[in-house]
């Protein structure tokens, strides 16, 4: 799976059904408010955490992982600091 993952990555290849996937999910690489620049940041992040746990095999256990989550939610939950 991260063989594949990587492949497509590198051919710089478009995968709809997977973009379509994000899409209905919400995610946008557009955030003009805080609340979004906040929700688009804990996404992304949740995405790297479950790919180097699930992909990379980054060895947590269930505490850890219930953890980043946490901070996850709580990301999600603060407002980010001004530019």
């Amino acid at each position: 799976m991260a063989s594949l993952v990587a492949t497509l990555g590198a051919s710089g290849t478009r995968v709809d059904r997977v973009v379509d996937w994000y899409e209905s999910r919400g995610l946008s690489t557009v955030a003009e408010s805080p609340e979004q620049k906040r929700l688009r940041a804990a996404f992304l992040a949740a995405e790297g955490a479950f790919f180097v746990r699930y992909l990379v095999g980054l060895p947590m256990s269930d505490e850890v992982w219930q953890d980043i989550f946490s901070d996850l939610g709580q990301l999600a939950a603060t407002t980010l600091p001004s530019r």
